[in-house]
């Protein structure tokens, strides 16, 4: 079994992060890593970064939040309205009960005119990666929520 180096670790994290049209697949491929292994390394990036966020809210005596997933999200990036709400509740389809708490959470970006145009922009990209690869177990239930908003608009 090869053993990586942390800072090609970080670098293959980061040339994944950098370009949303990347797929684990195709970053694992160009740097001579197994998909998995990759998705692993991104997987514990950002889980790292979710315990940093945690312990500078911790320190600087935030409340405490009942789900340390959907704070992981709170402060996540800058984009259209509602689009990180849109993401993590896409990504948590396959989890029912996580993905009512994420609903329920961001109910007033997400049951708006322009979060539903978000939601169907999130999972056009996320379909857009599965034909490359990423997200198969996604691809029925994000039909299925695409139809769903299709029908209520």
């Amino acid at each position: 079994m090869k053993v990586y180096s942390e800072e090609f670790k970080a670098d293959a994290v980061a040339l994944y992060l950098s370009d949303p049209a990347q797929t684990y697949a195709s970053v694992a491929k160009d740097l001579g890593v197994n998909r998995e292994t990759l998705r692993l390394w991104v997987r514990q990036a950002r889980a790292g970064q979710a315990g940093e966020t945690l312990a500078r809210r911790r320190e600087a005596g935030a409340a405490p939040v009942a789900s340390d997933a959907v704070l992981d999200w709170e402060m996540w990036g800058r984009a259209p309205y509602g689009y990180d709400a849109a993401t993590l509740y896409c990504h948590t389809l396959l989890q029912a009960d996580v993905a009512q708490t994420v609903h329920d959470t961001f109910a007033d970006m997400l049951d708006t005119p322009e979060g539903t145009r978000t939601q169907l922009f999130v999972i056009t990209r996320m379909l857009f990666r599965a034909d490359r690869g990423d997200y198969d177990d996604l691809v029925i239930p994000l039909h299925r929520h695409a139809r769903s908003l299709l029908a209520a608009s």
